[in-house]
């Protein structure tokens, strides 16, 4: 756990192997299966892809058929222990945990921030709340991603490509940064874990074989205001996207009550309502 801990804060990446048990794995597939099967229909991004068969839902994991899984993710004790490792224990949800199948990967790299410019005058990161350089009351910058992906992922079609420690560089800032070299290929097995800080540069690995791509996606960060930012952009993204599929749009965002006794239950913050 230290090792992952300090991976994070000096790399901005760590993989943590074997950390869901392969029963909860298959239940999860199972899950994503049943539910793509039922709704076809619910392709809310549209990509340019092999066969076309993309699904993206934002904030899936709060969908009812799907909560068990995010409930599965905050009770996991490997995962949490590292959370609460790099967010001095005070874990908060970004209420951004997207459901994913066929996501075409290799989009160019990128940093998943909120960008100053990106969510009009209420959006704007002033430089003391800025991701790279902000610094309130001693608080800064420590919101982190977590990529789990259901199928073995090595070769040809890695899972993931980052440049470590790019996560301490002036990123979206930077002119160079989308078009600098990657260096590391991530590989990975079913029941890893990819955790990786969201400033760092990186991009998704190619869907080259034909079989369904199926990953969940999600943040926590500690509770404090970088965080809210973060969560804030969220919030307005999911509602934006869903706009594209009537069904699942909202106008008030409620976070489920009964997550939130799971969530309370792990000692887990969140914002009830924005």
């Amino acid at each position: 756990m230290n090792d992952s801990i300090e991976q994070l804060k000096s790399h901005g990446f760590t993989i943590l192997k074997n950390a869901i048990p392969m029963e909860q794995i298959n239940n999860w597939i199972e899950t994503y299966q049943n539910y793509f099967k039922e709704n076809p229909e619910y392709t809310l991004k549209t990509y340019t892809h092999f066969d076309g068969r993309i699904t993206v839902i934002p904030n899936g994991m709060e969908l009812p058929e799907f909560q068990h899984i995010l409930v599965d993710i905050i009770n996991n004790k490997p995962f949490v222990d590292v959370l609460n490792g790099v967010c001095d224990g005070k874990i908060k949800h970004t209420h951004g945990t997207d459901v994913h199948m066929n996501m075409p990967g290799a989009k160019g790299l990128h940093a998943d921030i909120t960008k100053p410019h990106w969510w009009g005058e209420e959006r704007v990161c002033e430089e003391d709340t800025d991701p790279w350089v902000g610094n309130i009351d001693g608080e800064t910058f420590k919101v982190f991603r977590y990529a789990i992906y259901f199928q073995e992922h090595k070769g040809e079609e890695w899972a993931f490509q980052a440049n470590l420690g790019s996560h301490t560089k002036l990123g979206i800032y930077d002119p160079t940064f989308a078009v600098q070299p990657v260096e590391y290929k991530a590989e990975v097995d079913p029941g890893d874990i990819v955790m990786f800080d969201q400033r760092l540069g990186h991009i998704g690995g190619p869907h080259l074989n034909g079989r369904d791509r199926l990953v969940v996606y999600g943040a926590f960060g500690k509770d404090n205001i970088f965080t809210d930012i973060q969560i804030k952009s969220n919030i307005k993204r999911q509602k934006e996207e869903r706009l594209l599929n009537p069904e699942l749009k909202f106008d008030t965002y409620k976070f489920p009550e009964n997550l939130q006794k799971e969530f309370d239950k792990a000692g887990i913050s969140y914002i009830k309502e924005i």
